[in-house]
């Protein structure tokens, strides 16, 4: 029985080391939960290499060790090679987790180890878990910014804890700020550079906005110099088919020196898509980044937020002086 139930966890793991996992706009923690399935996986492979190769049945227990450590290089280099290759990520993170795999099936599952001095049994299955827990702190910090996030909502990006900037990705260099904020006491960062399109995305967020009337955030721009942004918001429709520019909302505005709040009407999102409307219990992202700068340019977001009443258009812009300490 035990063994037909490792046969089964291992033949679905194996599958899933070469399926393409979940999708770009996945919930974080699902991605986390996904990624740590690579222990599951090597822990399950080497427990039936314990059961079914007698002369690593026979070794001591440190040998036997590294023969599985060994084992999980090798085999977890291939998958990492086969799946770039085949057009997936190859991830270092991966192999780790690997080796930590085979490390589970070695501290608590070989039968050698009862052959150890319990004080050195037990601290290699301290080690073990260590790394276990390690490997395990993304989906917890995920887990507790998700929880977050849902307390914050409408609030989008407040930026008041560290967490928060994983919600977000791009080539723009990010980090949380405590010099320059609209509200708070810390805004986002972002060191924008001369790549064609550089700037951020906000991909994980409630996306339900149904019963929102508008968009609001606030940018800050230290320069007198006006700096062109984009705007895009799609949903998850338009991430299905083929990520079209007509399929979401692109919207445009200019950044003068100093606090610059926009406001983006939700019947102009919705109404974007050329042939439909945009599913606004859906929607999955939110970018900003300017095209083709000649050179670096920094900027400040803060207060990202949906509006249940608000008057105005895309147009209305207000600056103000920087609140800063």
């Amino acid at each position: 029985m035990r063994r037909c139930f490792l046969y089964l966890i291992a033949g679905s793991c194996l599958l899933l080391l070469f399926s393409a996992g979940p999708g770009s706009f996945a919930v974080r923690s699902l991605r986390y939960v996904w990624n740590l399935g690579h222990i599951v996986a090597f822990a399950a492979f080497c427990m039936l290499l314990l059961d079914h190769w007698q002369g690593l049945a026979g070794k001591t227990f440190f040998p036997q060790m590294e023969i599985l450590l060994l084992f999980g290089l090798i085999a977890g280099g291939l998958v990492e090679v086969v799946q770039a290759a085949t057009g997936g990520d190859c991830s270092w993170s991966d192999l780790g987790r690997d080796l930590i795999g085979c490390l589970t099936a070695s501290a608590f599952f070989s039968g050698r180890r009862l052959m150890l001095n319990k004080a050195v049994r037990w601290r290699v299955q301290a080690a073990t878990i260590g790394l276990v827990i390690l490997a395990a702190v993304p989906l917890l910090l995920s887990l507790a910014d998700e929880a977050m996030a849902r307390r914050q909502f409408p609030i989008l990006g407040g930026f008041e804890c560290p967490l928060e900037i994983d919600r977000w990705e791009g080539d723009a260099r990010l980090a949380i700020d405590h010099g320059i904020f609209a509200t708070g006491k810390a805004s986002l960062k972002m060191e924008l550079n001369t790549t064609r399109y550089s700037g951020a995305t906000l991909k994980y967020f409630p996306g339900d906005w149904q019963g929102y009337q508008a968009l609001r955030f606030a940018i800050f721009n230290p320069e007198a110099v006006p700096l062109k942004i984009m705007c895009k918001v799609a949903d998850r429709a338009h991430d299905r088919s083929g990520h079209r520019y007509k399929d979401r909302f692109n919207g445009s505005f200019e950044l003068n020196c100093g606090w610059n709040r926009i406001l983006v009407p939700m019947a102009d999102i919705e109404a974007a898509p050329k042939k439909r409307k945009m599913d606004l219990r859906q929607v999955t992202q939110v970018s900003l980044f300017a095209a083709g700068l000649k050179r670096n340019r920094i900027i400040y977001l803060d207060d990202v937020r949906l509006m249940r009443e608000t008057t105005g258009s895309w147009e209305d812009k207000k600056n103000e002086k920087p609140f800063s300490r």
